[in-house]
């Protein structure tokens, strides 16, 4: 346990309940977590839908010609 950070989260939880800050931090974090994750699946996902647009898009113009 070299980490001083969770050696005082030991002791948090040994002493008590944690208090109302640090479970709105928690609980912010996460969500800001999530809200990132979402975001980046998101843009994954429509740079897929446009490149797979595009790649339809000229190869009916090959079909075509």
């Amino acid at each position: 346990l070299g980490n001083p950070q969770i050696l005082s989260q030991l002791l948090r939880c040994r002493t008590g309940t944690p208090t109302f800050p640090d479970v709105y931090n928690k609980i912010r974090n996460s969500g800001n977590a999530f809200y990132e994750n979402f975001r980046f699946f998101v843009r994954i996902v429509t740079n897929v839908i446009i490149a797979f647009q595009y790649f339809i898009l000229h190869s009916s113009f090959l079909a075509v010609s």
